[in-house]
């Protein structure tokens, strides 16, 4: 971990990530990309890394795709 401190202990993101709408799932984190859904039905997955699709400081990565769900 990276960027922690205090007791307990708290930790800045990495990096952060853009949705469409407000994400209102648990993330899950599978052989390297992080996956969420958002309000309006869409899963977004990420690099969990940080690396591919991510610039700037703070560090902001756009997903490496999109889909919409049927729920």
């Amino acid at each position: 971990m990276t960027n922690c401190s205090g007791t307990p202990k708290t930790c800045a993101p990495l990096w952060t990530g853009a949705a469409r709408s407000t994400i209102n799932s648990s993330l899950a984190v599978s052989n390297g990309v992080v996956y969420v859904g958002s309000l309006d039905r869409h899963l977004y997955a990420f690099d969990a890394a940080g690396v591919t699709g991510c610039s700037g400081t703070p560090k902001t990565c756009a997903p490496l795709w999109t889909g919409v769900t049927n729920g």
